[in-house]
């Protein structure tokens, strides 16, 4: 070249000797993607072994976890249980008015507790079993006649049960002739739902002067 310069040019490799550089195309540039895909089950299987060592060692967490699931399922049982308890205590108050009748001597009160046709018996075993049958009539008639001395009969509700129309009810009991005591025993009530509410049907008792606390 003019002015006396050195010049010199790369020596051309061969083609042999030549690396051809390739710009990444669609394999190359998927590749990493590819690599992440792959990696990502791999990383989720991990996470879910720590959390299962996690929760078989954390009960408390376990616990935590399982609670959405209980009041889940208790939250229709409450509901049921409160109309239930609603129907009980109902009955409750049925029987309850018909012995606060009989301590005031209201027979119009008593007579309201009771269903058309009820039934009143009671079981002696005094010359063997028997069952006897007491008109409605004259136990209300001996309710509404001047006495002397309060009929007291103090019942404690042991057991209410209660499927639709339908309610049965035990309840240990002791009498008193005003301030005496007389006898114990058990009453068993059958009850309806009417119309106009919880009407007794049927009373059954058993009767006795030993055994009463």
């Amino acid at each position: 070249m003019a002015g006396g310069g050195l010049v010199t040019s790369p020596p051309e490799l061969p083609a042999a000797g030549r690396r051809r550089i390739h710009p990444p195309g669609p394999a190359a540039a998927g590749r990493p993607r590819r690599w992440r895909a792959a990696a990502r089950p791999v990383q989720l299987r991990r996470q879910a072994g720590y959390l299962g060592l996690y929760l078989t060692f954390c009960p408390a967490m376990r616990l935590l976890l399982l609670l959405p699931g209980f009041l889940l399922l208790a939250a229709p049982a409450a509901r049921a249980q409160a109309p239930a308890a609603a129907e009980s205590e109902a009955v409750k108050q049925t029987i309850t008015r018909f012995f606060e009748g009989m301590r005031r001597g209201d027979s119009t009160v008593v007579r309201s507790t009771l269903a058309p046709g009820a039934v009143l018996h009671t079981i002696t075993t005094r010359t063997g079993v028997q069952v006897g049958t007491e008109k409605v009539s004259a136990f209300l008639k001996a309710v509404g006649t001047s006495h002397p001395e309060v009929y007291d009969e103090r019942i404690r509700f042991e057991q209410v049960l209660v499927d639709a129309q339908l309610a049965s009810v035990w309840t240990p009991y002791q009498f008193y002739v005003g301030t005496k005591f007389s006898h114990c025993g058990y009453n068993s009530f059958q009850l309806v739902k009417l119309a106009a509410g919880w009407r007794i049907v049927h009373i059954i008792d058993t009767r006795r002067k030993d055994g009463c606390q």
